[in-house]
């Protein structure tokens, strides 16, 4: 039932205030920052992981000189929030609005300097290692169709999750964690047994329960 009501609500919120964004160009705020969001590109304001996850990077502290690679950027969130708390960052993204967009805000708020951003299908045309990798992946296995689907559809059997854990850990420097942040809308036991079978420790270590769904934020580690 629960599961159910909240189909309809986001049906409603979808069809009512989303929509109608998705065919232009819109600026949005968020938490002091400006975030220039194209078409088919995942808006930070709509969706609620977006702020868990900045939340959770102010709480992290100064990652002055951490070198973080922001997987999937979107419009650019987490490589903004990442800069401003003193980080070298890698925005990557497989959608080419987004990479424009993640660019664009980068400079926006300061801070083209710190982020360089790149198009990439996961980690096609990355070769560096990080100290951190960002990532809110797609949530629901299925096959995306366009851009913007591809920022909740993973592909059958979750296929996009399980190319990113085979390919994270040589990503990684000595140390080196990947934190993302996932839904109840998945199978944490199927997320956890993905990342296992490639040699990772996969842990909860946050839990934002809201209305219809909880939000975790979790680490993995080589």
């Amino acid at each position: 039932m629960k599961k159910f009501l909240r189909k309809i609500c986001y049906l409603l919120i979808f069809h009512l205030f989303i929509k109608r964004k998705l065919s232009k160009t819109i600026t949005e705020k968020v938490k002091g920052f400006t975030f220039k969001v194209y078409p088919t590109v995942f808006n930070p304001t709509d969706f609620i992981s977006s702020e868990i996850f900045a939340d959770f990077i102010i709480r992290s502290g100064n990652l002055k000189g951490r070198k973080i690679l922001d997987m999937g950027c979107g419009s650019g969130i987490v490589s903004v929030f990442c800069a401003s708390s003193g980080a070298k960052c890698l925005a990557a993204d497989i959608n080419p609005e987004a990479v424009k967009a993640a660019g664009e805000n980068a400079a926006l708020n300061g801070f083209e300097k710190d982020v360089i951003v790149i198009e990439s299908n996961l980690f096609e045309n990355i070769k560096d290692r990080f100290d951190i990798i960002f990532f809110n992946p797609p949530y629901y296995p299925k096959e995306p169709v366009g851009n913007f689907e591809r920022a909740f559809f993973a592909g059958e059997d979750y296929r996009v999750l399980k190319e990113f854990a085979a390919c994270s850990k040589s990503h990684l420097n000595n140390g080196g964690i990947v934190y993302m942040i996932i839904s109840s809308d998945m199978d944490l036991n199927v997320v956890k047994s993905i990342f296992s079978a490639n040699g990772l420790v996969f842990e909860v270590i946050e839990e934002h329960k809201k209305l219809f769904e909880t939000f975790y934020i979790t680490k993995t580690l080589v």
